[in-house]
């Protein structure tokens, strides 16, 4: 197991020869946070300890001083803070390959050159200024943190370096992810694209179009639910990362990509443990881009989603709870064949329970469904007449088909 293990890492970062160099700098950065703290303490206890023993008049200085815990290397320890700090973003950034924290490692060095540079020449004008009542064997202290601020100051240059080239060498890596990924493959499951999004914030604006193919193998691999290796597993899915692509701001403005997370989000909701994950915010989300219909075959995929979560009977509750019954049966109007067969589908699934049926009862969905039967697309006769057949469980809706002229249209296609 454990040469395993090793074996992965070393696939990991095989071409991530840099990413080597940010973790033997972070590491050293640590270190150096670590013994200049050390330093700090060191001195600020000499500092105080020998201040109280100083004997001058002005004793309510001395004591307020000693209170205030200042002393003239305060700035060491908030130095060996956000040393440390960036030093975990580095070790973080190529571990797990987010590219943001290196960059953070990158920006804290490129500033940090200026500062220990400064600060050394700072502390080493220190050692050689002598002041009245200087407690003694300060100057060791001085000369050890102008040593390790030097040292530093070497540190921040070579990870300047190789923090810009372990930058590109995760980029190169994620696109060969994700060109991997785009091949279509019989094997291709939900979470080889999500880790994606949590390795790579950056996928929807420098890699949107490598992230599309991914999807568009997902989807190619688990179009039809009887060959759906998604359908079949049992590993459990999260959709919460896809409802929140769809609220991103990019989702706003790019149709085709929208398609792609809903289709996704369609072939997830198949399956029951996922349906009961999408939750109240992600039927809303899912209701936005159905409403909005600025692309008929998004609205179509959108309210495919409804179908599928309506199956369970929260759903049911929560779609009517946010009005959504009156926004499929507006659907129904629609031009679009595929658009009008799949909002008579989700309120077919939405009829199987007695609060749903009330609701596209009240929202009057009957006449619209029976003008459906005369359509030319075998599809949208046959998801109304589903409709209509779970909403006949409703005396209130039989009355309603009755005086609509609904019988003779259903009697009609039985021949």
């Amino acid at each position: 197991m454990a040469s395993e293990r090793v074996r992965q890492l070393r696939d990991r970062y095989r071409n991530m020869r840099s990413g080597g160099g940010v973790l033997c700098i972070s590491f050293l950065q640590l270190i150096v946070g670590l013994v200049l703290l050390g330093i700090y303490e060191g001195y600020k206890t000499r500092y105080f300890n020998d201040l109280n023993k100083v004997k001058t008049g002005d004793t309510a200085t001395v004591t307020e001083r000693t209170l205030n815990f200042h002393s003239p290397m305060d700035f060491i320890f908030w130095l060996a803070i956000i040393n440390n700090i960036f030093s975990i973003f580095g070790f973080t950034g190529v571990l797990n390959q987010q590219k943001e924290l290196v960059t953070g490692f990158f920006a804290y060095n490129a500033v940090q050159m200026i500062v220990a540079f400064h600060y050394f020449v700072d502390v080493c004008a220190d050692v050689g200024i002598r002041y009245s009542g200087e407690p003694a064997g300060l100057t060791s202290f001085e000369r050890a943190a102008a040593a390790f601020i030097f040292f530093n100051f070497l540190l921040s240059i070579a990870a300047t370096v190789f923090a810009t080239k372990a930058i590109e060498e995760i980029k190169v890596k994620q696109r060969e992810e994700y060109n991997r990924l785009s091949v279509l493959s019989d094997t291709l499951q939900y979470e080889d694209v999500t880790s994606f999004l949590q390795t790579n914030t950056a996928a929807l604006t420098e890699d949107r179009a490598l992230f599309q193919q991914s999807l568009a193998a997902f989807i190619r691999c688990n179009e039809n639910p009887s060959t759906s290796p998604n359908f079949k597993s049992k590993v459990p899915d999260l959709p919460g990362p896809l409802l929140q692509l769809l609220e991103h701001a990019a989702a706003k403005t790019d149709q085709a990509l929208v398609l792609l997370l809903l289709k996704v989000l369609k072939i997830l909701s198949r399956r029951k443990d996922n349906r009961v994950q999408i939750g109240k915010q992600g039927i809303q989300t899912v209701f936005k881009h159905l409403s909005s219909i600025a692309s008929k075959p998004t609205a179509a995929e959108a309210a495919n989603i409804v179908l599928n979560v309506c199956y369970e009977r929260a759903s049911v509750a929560l779609v009517v709870q946010c009005g959504g019954v009156a926004t499929l049966v507006s659907c129904l109007h629609d031009s679009s064949a595929d658009l009008q067969a799949n909002a008579a589908g989700a309120i077919q699934s939405i009829c199987f329970q007695e609060q749903g049926r009330r609701a596209v009862g009240e929202a009057d969905a009957v006449a619209p469904l029976i003008s459906l039967l005369d359509s030319a697309h075998a599809k949208v006769r046959s998801r109304a007449v589903g409709a209509l057949h779970n909403l006949s469980s409703d005396s209130t809706s039989i009355r309603a088909i009755r005086r609509s002229g609904g019988i003779p249209k259903l009697v009609a296609l039985l021949r």
